[in-house]
């Protein structure tokens, strides 16, 4: 069973246990967006969401290792990494469901790769904030609670709604997305002014989004 956190009060105070900030969070999808609005027509289809999904983990990284969390990349998985090594969290584009807490959940809006595969698969057997106990780093870092800032663009007439949310995933369906959650912490949507021109593609993480692709066997 999911556990739904969207009330603004145990919003804050649930981030905070992780050591979060809803306003830190939106500094970072905020700077994010401003990032891929340098892009234009002239730029591949692909590039403004690539753009968006990048700086949105370097944002979190430049946002959070001064205050002692660190910045790893595991199996090509860019994941920040809480000061006493019990949770990590990282970004990724969502579909529609993304940031709406009632009756909806939501998916990635990708199929994920091995290396996101095993961080679910870890995050059913680990409690959420007691740090991993392995000796090999690399295991460690295998074995944390790893949440996803999860965010879809939605385009409005005149305007972009940012949806967004901290989640803990718990399985990956059949088409490697990621379709189930322990819990989901829904964060207060942005809103921006439309784009000037359509730069499409603002969910696609495009190719900067590497990961090693699940090769599921058939039964």
């Amino acid at each position: 069973m999911t556990v739904v956190r969207a009330d603004r009060i145990e919003v804050t105070d649930r981030l905070s246990e992780l050591g979060l900030t809803v306003e830190e969070l939106h500094d970072v999808l905020s700077r994010a967006e401003a990032e891929r609005r340098t892009c234009t027509g002239f730029d591949p289809p692909w590039l403004p969401g690539s753009v968006f999904w990048g700086r949105s983990v370097r944002f979190l990284r430049e946002t959070y290792v001064p205050k002692g969390w660190k910045a790893r990349n595991v199996d090509q998985l860019p994941l920040l990494i809480n000061a006493d090594r019990s949770r990590a969290i990282t970004a990724s584009s969502g579909d529609w469901a993304t940031g709406l807490s009632a009756l909806y959940t939501p998916r990635t809006r990708y199929p994920k790769g091995a290396a996101t595969g095993r961080r679910v698969e870890a995050n059913q057997f680990t409690i959420p904030g007691l740090p991993a106990d392995l000796t090999e780093e690399a295991d460690e870092d295998n074995s944390l609670a790893t949440w996803i800032l999860l965010y879809f663009h939605e385009k409005g007439d005149d305007y972009i709604k940012l949806r967004c949310e901290v989640s803990l995933p718990s399985e990956i369906g059949a088409k490697g997305r990621i379709d189930g959650w322990s819990e989901r912490i829904i964060l207060p949507s942005l809103e921006f002014p439309e784009d000037v021109i359509d730069l499409g593609g603002v969910e696609d993480e495009g190719p900067g989004a590497i990961d090693v692709p699940i090769e599921r066997r058939s039964s």
